[in-house]
């Protein structure tokens, strides 16, 4: 774990290799990169909700 960081109700915590996980209060979704989350959130995010981990 490099760093872990809350926002609006969210727990993000980010690894070394880049991934991401992110837990909501909808459920944990996990991510390969900072990319891959800001695409989640720009098409929705969990209200698209591709598959929490």
């Amino acid at each position: 774990m490099v760093g872990k960081y809350a926002s609006g109700g969210n727990t993000y915590v980010m690894y070394a290799d880049g991934s991401i996980e992110a837990e909501t209060p909808r459920g944990r979704f996990s991510f390969a990169s900072l990319d891959e989350l800001k695409a989640f959130i720009d098409a929705g995010g969990e209200g698209t909700a591709r598959g929490a981990a």
